[in-house]
C-alpha cells in the first residue's frame, strides 16, 4: 500500500506540473497494486487518482497552456467514471453495505480497551452522517491514556507523531486554505482517499493504528511539500528603513539637519 500510494502521488504530482498523459501510467500501476493488495482501499485510491487527473486537466485548460492534453485528461476521467459507475453503485447498495455493517457490529462487541463505539454504515446516508466520527477515531485512537500493555505503550510514539502532524496540517489550512491544493493537491487527494477507505474498514483502535501508519506517511509528504513551497517563495527580508541605502549604515543626521 505504501508503494501504491507513492506511485499515485508521484504520477499525480508530475501531472500537476505538466499535463502529459504519460504520467497516467504510474497512477494506473499504483491503483492496480492497491486493488490487488486491499481492494476496498484500492477503489478509493482510484477515486483519488481520478480526482487528481480531472483537477490537473481543468487547471491546464484554465491556464491555457496545453488545451489538448488538458481536455484529454478530462476525457479519461469521464470514461473512467462511465466504466466504473455500475460497479461502485452495486457495491454501495443497502444489501452490499450489510456486509460492512456486520463487520462493524462484530467489532463493536469487543470489550478490550481498543474497542470502538458502534457505528451505522448500513446505508449511503448513514455513511455520510457517521463517517466524520470514524475519521476522528482513525486519527486519534487509541487515546494515550487508554493504552495498557507494553506493545500499546510503544505505540504512543506513533500516536504523538500522528497528532502533531494533524495539528501542523490543520494550522496550514487555517493560515492559507486557498493555496493548499495548489501547493500539494495530488498528495492531499491521496491522503483523503486513504483516510476515507480506512475509516470505513477500521474495526478497532488497534487496526486503526496500523492503518494510520499509511495515512501519516502520505500526509507527512503533503506537509513537507507545503513548507518547501513556503520557504522557496518567501519574500526577501526588507532592509531597515533607518539604514542608508548607499552605504548600508545608519544615517546619523536628522531630517532637520539634512
Amino acid at each position: 500500500m505504501m508503494l501504491a500510494s507513492g506511485l499515485v502521488a508521484f504520477g499525480g504530482a508530475m501531472l500537476w506540473k505538466r499535463p502529459d498523459p504519460r504520467w497516467l501510467v504510474p497512477i494506473t500501476v499504483g491503483c492496480l497494486v492497491a486493488v490487488a493488495t486491499r481492494p476496498y482501499a484500492g477503489w478509493f485510491l482510484i477515486a483519488a487518482g481520478a480526482a487528481i487527473t480531472l483537477h490537473a486537466g481543468l487547471r491546464s485548460n484554465k491556464k491555457q497552456r496545453a488545451g489538448v492534453p488538458g481536455f484529454s485528461l478530462v476525457a479519461v476521467v469521464v470514461l473512467l467514471v462511465a466504466v466504473t459507475a455500475p460497479t461502485v453503485l452495486e457495491a454501495s447498495t443497502d444489501e452490499s453495505l450489510q456486509v460492512l455493517q456486520g463487520s462493524q457490529d462484530a467489532n463493536a462487541s469487543d470489550d478490550s480497551n481498543l474497542g470502538l463505539e458502534q457505528v451505522d454504515f448500513s446505508t449511503r446516508g448513514a455513511i455520510i452522517t457517521n463517517l466524520p466520527g470514524r475519521v476522528a477515531d482513525i486519527l486519534t485512537r487509541p487515546y494515550i491514556w487508554q493504552v495498557e500493555n507494553a506493545s500499546q505503550q510503544l505505540g504512543v510514539l506513533g500516536s504523538l507523531v500522528a497528532l502533531t502532524l494533524v495539528f501542523l496540517l490543520g494550522r496550514e489550512v487555517v493560515r492559507d486554505r486557498s493555496r493548499i491544493m495548489y501547493r500539494a493537491g495530488p498528495i492531499i487527494y491521496v491522503t483523503l482517499g486513504l483516510l476515507v477507505a480506512y475509516s470505513l474498514s477500521a474495526g478497532n483502535a488497534g487496526t486503526a493504528f496500523r492503518y494510520r501508519t499509511h495515512i501519516v506517511a502520505v500526509a507527512g509528504c503533503a506537509y513537507v511539500a507545503i513548507r518547501f513551497y513556503q520557504l522557496r517563495h518567501a519574500p526577501p527580508d526588507e532592509p531597515d528603513a533607518s539604514l542608508d541605502k548607499t552605504h548600508g549604515r545608519a544615517d546619523p543626521l536628522s531630517p532637520r539637519e539634512r
